[in-house]
């Protein structure tokens, strides 16, 4: 596998990939091999020692030189040095959107192997407003080229979006994300007598759009006594803490900064419901956590989530980059009297739909198929 973030970098790809890797070891007899990058925290901390689990049939091999995340410098060494540094001879090459495509595609050549592509989510609606002018426009050239435009043996979707765009792979796979409800029926949390709690978790990045929960905040707070808890990490902080002393809203918003565990799962399971207001997705992991939890959600229409969203059953939807409409689905889902009954019904859909067994099944059958298909 290829993927060109891991720790200290999270979110959903890595932790798709971490997860299918331990599951085709164990369940299917793989020998997986992770290559990510050297990185460096922004602490200074230096990330570049190999690992290695489960008796040495799963290990993580860090490539290149340490730098920040969004390095060109950082990419292109990885890109142009794993191909020369693989450490067994392998039958799939499965990368990881969208950089790890690029020493994929040089493997492939070299290799002559099967070559995968999951890709975790089409960010060229959003792009303008994550990224501005030249480099706007940079990144949507690459990743229209890397997702459509390369020819793969496979390529994975998440969600179904990819479907809608003109394609060069005709062999298309949609397999979404998943979830253990395991470690959170395991844990016990009473909401009884407590402040409403909203909650928020994953990347403080613009595609999260906080802004607009921010925004969003100040009528539900006029309706409801709220806190709202905002669970993660990322360069946007400083910002956001910004927006949300301006708007005089300083007392309602609590940062936790990045949880893990039972910590995670603990601020799941103390709230009453889950937010996530993207400008786009792929197939999000936290909705599924929140389900896992027990918990109610309030998300955007983007990705994949209409697909799985049953507006008032399991969830609530609401259309993207706006605050008036996000207040409103927010001020609903509080109003509805039955609303633990909504995230019961969004964890029975996950515990029978979306775990990461079924998951790791759907992509081993991949793996055979294309194998065949090149011997």
């Amino acid at each position: 596998m290829l993927i060109d973030v891991w720790s200290p970098v999270y979110g959903g790809g890595v932790t798709h990939a971490w997860v299918l890797a331990k599951k085709l070891v164990e369940n299917h007899g793989c020998a997986v091999d992770i290559y990510t990058r050297k990185l460096e925290g922004v602490s200074g901390r230096v990330y570049d020692r190999n690992e290695s689990f489960l008796e040495g049939e799963l290990n993580v091999y860090r490539i290149g030189y340490p730098t920040d995340q969004g390095s060109i410098i950082g990419r292109i060494a990885y890109t142009l040095l794993t191909p020369f540094q693989l450490r067994r001879r392998y039958d799939i090459i499965h990368a990881h959107t969208y950089y790890g495509a690029y020493p994929a595609k040089i493997i492939k050549l070299i290799k002559k192997k099967p070559t995968i592509l999951t890709v975790h989510g089409i960010a060229l609606s959003a792009r303008e407003e994550m990224d501005s002018g030249a480099l706007s426009k940079i990144k949507s050239f690459f990743e229209k080229i890397t997702i459509f435009n390369v020819k793969y043996d496979c390529e994975i979707s998440v969600d179904s979006t990819i479907l809608k765009y003109k394609n060069t792979n005709t062999n298309i796979k949609i397999i979404p994300n998943g979830v253990d409800v395991s470690p959170f029926d395991s844990v016990d949390v009473s909401t009884s007598g407590q402040l409403i709690k909203i909650l928020y978790v994953g990347r403080l990045h613009p595609q999260k759009g906080l802004k607009y929960l921010i925004a969003a905040a100040k009528k539900v707070i006029h309706k409801y006594p709220c806190r709202f808890h905002i669970v993660g990490s990322g360069d946007l902080e400083e910002d956001l803490k910004a927006q949300i002393n301006r708007a005089g809203l300083s007392k309602y918003f609590i940062f936790h900064g990045e949880l893990c565990g039972v910590d995670l799962i603990t601020q799941y399971k103390s709230a009453h419901l889950f937010v996530l207001p993207s400008i786009y997705e792929g197939q999000p992991l936290t909705l599924l956590e929140a389900w896992a939890a027990k918990l109610p959600v309030v998300v955007t229409d983007v990705g994949g989530n209409g697909e799985i969203i049953r507006e008032g059953v399991n969830g609530y939807l609401v259309e993207p980059k706006n605050p008036e409409k996000l207040s409103e689905a927010i001020i609903k889902a509080l109003e509805n009297e039955r609303l633990k009954g909504v995230g019961e019904a969004g964890y029975n859909l996950v515990k029978k739909e979306y775990g990461w067994d079924k998951l790791a099944e759907r992509v081993y059958r991949i793996y055979e198929e294309v194998n065949h298909e090149s011997i």
